[in-house]
């Protein structure tokens, strides 16, 4: 800030930051008074991260008598085929003890029709197996009730999975591993929002209603409700990330966002 000028918006992007990913306000900052609010005007980004990745690419599998297997599927994005073939390879794959062979193929969720069909999976073997919800994932593995269990069911789940049966039918794949992302301020703020997992630092949460590789462009309402206080005197440095509603970090896969910030009374 230099003389008597005032700044009340800033254009930030992701091309600009710093080696720790914070963003330096040029010209000397911005003088606030910790009263000012504010608003996520507009946000810009690509839908690239990884359709599978370390938050959910367990698939938990229980086989007779007391075979507990928790299956790594392969990182990346990922179209309906694709999954299906990667679970089939590893269902078959060491670690299993039933004699039968998995086949994993695309069915309609049960009662799904029209834009619906085929987007649901259908695992059969000879023998009996279970694919088990996250309830019992935590009972048989001995997961801390506290720590996420990183498992497919976030993407697909199966409805008669806690039982053992020779097939299971999913619900509905959701190839969309994020349905919004939450955008944090860890460099100012007065707590005034709170996530799911208890965060208190959350400017804003952008929708994500396209498809993998498509832009996300996002524009706020124009409510007083959509901002926050700053509860700083100065802003020098910005510090903004993009996570998920269970607070992990987003990885865009080097791809690049932008977004435009106000602050006003």
């Amino acid at each position: 800030m230099r003389g008597t000028e005032r700044v009340s918006k800033v254009f930030i992007d992701s091309r600009y930051c710093l080696a720790d990913g914070s963003i330096e306000i040029p010209a000397g900052g911005l003088l606030l008074d910790p009263t000012d609010r504010c608003w996520l005007a507009e946000f810009s980004a690509v839908s690239s991260w990884d359709t599978v990745d370390a938050t959910n690419r367990i698939l938990y599998v229980q086989e007779p008598p007391a075979n507990l297997r928790a299956i790594s599927l392969s990182p990346g994005p990922h179209d309906l085929d694709s999954l299906a073939a990667d679970m089939e390879a590893r269902l078959n794959g060491p670690g299993k003890t039933v004699p039968g062979l998995y086949s994993v193929s695309r069915v309609a969720p049960s009662g799904g029709g029209g834009g619906s069909i085929y987007k649901a999976f259908l695992i059969t073997n000879n023998s009996s197996f279970a694919l088990p919800r996250d309830p019992v994932i935590r009972n048989l593995w001995q997961i801390n009730p506290r720590l996420p269990t990183n498992s497919t069911n976030t993407l697909f789940s199966f409805p008669t999975g806690d039982y053992g049966n020779t097939d299971h039918v999913s619900g509905f794949v959701d190839l969309r591993r994020a349905h919004s992302i939450f955008i944090h301020m860890p460099s100012f703020g007065a707590g005034n929002t709170i996530g799911v997992t208890g965060m208190r630092n959350i400017l804003a949460k952008v929708p994500v209603d396209v498809g993998y590789g498509q832009a996300i462009h996002w524009t706020m309402s124009g409510s007083d409700h959509d901002s926050v206080e700053v509860g700083a005197h100065s802003l020098n440095i910005l510090k903004m990330e993009l996570r998920d509603v269970a607070g992990n970090i987003m990885d865009l896969r080097g791809s690049h966002w932008s977004a435009t910030l106000v602050f006003g009374k």
